[in-house]
């Protein structure tokens, strides 16, 4: 017999103070049958197998709120208390902060208290009031019919959760005082639960089919708010700064967008005769994500005179702040290795005895490993001092570096740093930190924003972070998003070595642990490829909750030269047969040079597409089916997806793994890739195709379940 986990969250430890002050703790003891597990417990949890559900166990007025987690074998008590609080408490975090057992041994080593009466709070007394251990009603366990969200979905008034939330079946609810109509819904509700759920995320209005969701444009899908993302725009707007987290389909861009309509239009509510127009900034790493935000914030707002709104992406910030310092601009130079062997020719021209041993370090580990760490580490974290350098953790980076080695790259990057400046050449890591330091100084005339919208924060970098910071008037109006799974280059920079503006806790901190739009079967498909994943001892922002159900995913192996057919068959099927919007099908290449053999087979069956890249923005209205790289797709989310050429030269590159110069960078490569075949396939909503070289698949498909994936050829 398998024994089970129990574990509390934080609530239910203060729970428990609680009801042990009122005098009243032998329910705690009586919890520990749970740990057989719901199948050998208790007659109720027997249906549950390999689900999650929410139960309640109630012996006289106490409640205990708890969650089974069938696929993990483990128990989450969340909440306890009072019949008429326990249930307000639902809404509180999730995240397991102990053992159950933890709390029973406080119980058994706890000396006798002798009651002190007039100390007793009056929400308490009623503790007090029942009757011994013995003469208590036998305890019930009940699964909860309707839980928080399903009430939030059907917009039942507040002032009827509890009743709800205590009862345990429609037929109950008909001895209450619940409007006969709202039990009906709920009835209804619960006999076809898929069409008010998705008729709600789609806003569909009473009477339209199931069907007409299919062919709307990709705006109407990308708009509609669920109750965790209505609670956070809700929020007061001067409270942060805010950070908020979560895996894919948790909506993190939709909120910046309502909180900034938000702001228009309660400004536009004030008197402006007299003030400055406001200004609101959305700020992101990827010139695609910025133009569709803008879109989809332009389809939810009004414009409004009083109030300028920019999307901006934050290197086109950088350019127009470094053009204050200069009157000449450099040109920009990315991947350019070539600099690094220029770079070892300054110190063999200035016969350093240090040029063999410099020369080593670049044989060994490789130009591309360099010219990473320079950007990366040195530059990205300001680390131009050697002292600063060598004292850094390299957090994300598998190669160690020792104290030699490492001073000999930053030898390298002095005089890397002097050939750029000789060709007048910069790079966007460079730029960024120029303009960084000279806005800490005061050296720049900067407008600052009235309010800051950062999205993607985790493809920013501490110098980038930091420079963020001096762009809003006041760190309370500033707002981060982000999800670290979706990072291509890993990073854990800590919140106080970045700015001292920034000071996240559980009161400005928030991970949405439930998706409205990405559906279970496509959660658990691609959570093996998440950072963390698995790993109790390391924070994760990652989905808890798929809400909606859908078909399991598709894997399907063909040959490389048969894919575009494959593909191109899939999609006429979608439009055509089943009368999908093209809009919301989106093609997920591993770079450009797959588009244009796909667009032709594509165009040739009759179908338009659009290649959304970095100079081709995401159109939210036009037919036609989106074309874009795993890089290019970061934070954007589609209903359909189809990801292709999942081969072991694509995932990853063959050109990355042969730039490797040992066994410690091909781990990091792999590790790169694995994170970039995640933000592919988590893209996808309600359906998901790979597409797998059959004859050359991709090594990372080792770490994929295939219980979650449908095969076929």
């Amino acid at each position: 017999m398998s024994t089970w986990t129990i574990n509390f969250t934080e609530q239910f430890s203060r729970d428990v103070k609680a009801l042990d002050k009122g005098g009243y703790t032998q329910w705690l003891k009586q919890l520990s049958f749970l740990k057989q597990g719901p199948n050998q417990s208790h007659s109720a949890l027997k249906t549950l197998r390999n689900h999650s559900k929410t139960y309640r166990w109630r012996k006289g007025d106490v409640r205990v709120i708890f969650r089974v987690i069938g696929s993990s074998k483990a128990i989450l008590l969340q909440s306890a208390g009072l019949r008429k609080h326990v249930y307000s408490k639902m809404k509180l975090s999730s995240t397991s902060v102990g053992e159950f057992a933890q709390l029973l041994e406080a119980e058994n080593n706890k000396p006798e208290v002798v009651e002190q009466e007039a100390k007793v709070l009056p929400v308490q007394q009623a503790l007090f009031e029942l009757p011994d251990d013995n003469d208590v009603e036998d305890a019930f366990i009940e699964e909860i019919f309707v839980d928080l969200a399903d009430l939030h979905i059907l917009s039942i008034p507040d002032e009827y959760y509890s009743i709800i939330l205590d009862s345990t079946s429609v037929k109950e609810l008909e001895t209450t005082a619940i409007p006969k109509s709202l039990i009906s819904r709920i009835e209804d509700y619960l006999t076809s639960p898929v069409e008010h759920q998705v008729g709600k995320v789609y806003s569909l209005s009473v009477g339209d089919e199931m069907s007409s969701i299919n062919s709307q444009p990709l705006e109407s899908f990308l708009l509609a708010l669920d109750p965790q993302q209505k609670k956070l725009v809700e929020r007061n707007l001067d409270s942060g700064p805010l950070l908020i987290r979560g895996g894919p389909g948790t909506g993190k861009t939709l909120i910046n967008l309502a909180r900034m309509k938000r702001i228009v239009d309660e400004h536009s509510q004030q008197d402006l005769i007299t003030s400055m127009p406001l200004r609101i900034g959305f700020v992101t790493f990827n010139k695609s994500l910025s133009q569709s935000a803008q879109s989809l914030y332009l389809a939810i707002s009004e414009n409004n005179r009083n109030v300028q709104v920019e999307f901006k992406t934050l290197d086109s910030i950088v350019y127009q702040l470094g053009s204050q310092m200069s009157t000449t601009s450099p040109s920009i130079s990315t991947d350019d290795t070539s600099l690094i062997f220029k770079a070892l020719n300054k110190a063999r021209d200035s016969k350093s005895d240090e040029y063999s041993y410099l020369q080593q370090i670049v044989s060994k580990r490789g130009s591309s490993f360099i010219l990473e760490e320079f950007e990366q580490v040195i530059l990205g974290n300001d680390l131009l001092a050697l002292e600063d350098y060598l004292a850094f953790q390299r957090k994300g980076r598998k190669v160690p570096l020792q104290t030699k080695e490492r001073t000999g790259i930053h030898t390298i990057f002095t005089l890397w740093i002097q050939v750029y400046k000789q060709e007048n050449k910069v790079t966007f890591s460079m730029r960024r930190l120029k303009v960084q330091r000279a806005l800490s100084r005061n050296q720049l005339t900067v407008r600052p924003y009235d309010y800051l919208f950062v999205d993607e924060l985790q493809d920013l970098s501490p110098v980038s972070i930091r420079l963020l910071t001096h762009l809003v008037k006041y760190p309370e109006r500033l707002t981060f998003t982000a999800d670290t799974a979706q990072s291509i280059y890993q990073k854990s920079p800590t919140w106080s070595s970045i700015s001292e503006k920034l000071k996240f806790h559980s009161g400005n901190s928030h991970i949405l642990r439930s998706s409205y739009r990405m559906t279970k079967q496509i959660s658990d498909a691609v959570l093996p490829l998440r950072l963390n994943a698995g790993d109790a001892a390391k924070e994760d922002d990652g989905i808890e909750n798929a809400v909606y159900s859908g078909p399991v995913p598709l894997w399907i192996e063909t040959d490389r030269h048969a894919q575009e057919h494959r593909v191109t068959k899939t999609i006429i099927s979608l439009v055509k047969e089943q009368s999908i919007n093209p809009s919301q099908i989106a093609v997920i290449v591993p770079d450009k040079r797959h588009m244009p053999p796909l667009s032709y087979a594509l165009n040739a069956a009759g179908v338009t597409v659009n290649h959304v890249s970095r100079d081709t923005k995401l159109n939210l209205l036009e037919s036609s089916v989106n074309i874009l790289t795993a890089y290019a797709a970061k934070g954007l989310e589609f209903p359909f997806v189809l990801v292709t050429s999942v081969s072991s030269d694509r995932y990853p590159q063959l050109v990355a793994m042969n730039k490797c110069q040992d066994e410690q960078q091909k781990i990091e490569e792999l590790e790169r890739s694995k994170r970039l075949l995640y933000v592919a396939l988590s893209r996808a909503s309600r359906g998901l195709w790979m597409f797998v070289d059959r004859d050359n698949p991709s090594q990372l498909l080792q770490e994929l379940n295939p219980k979650h994936w449908e095969k076929a050829d």
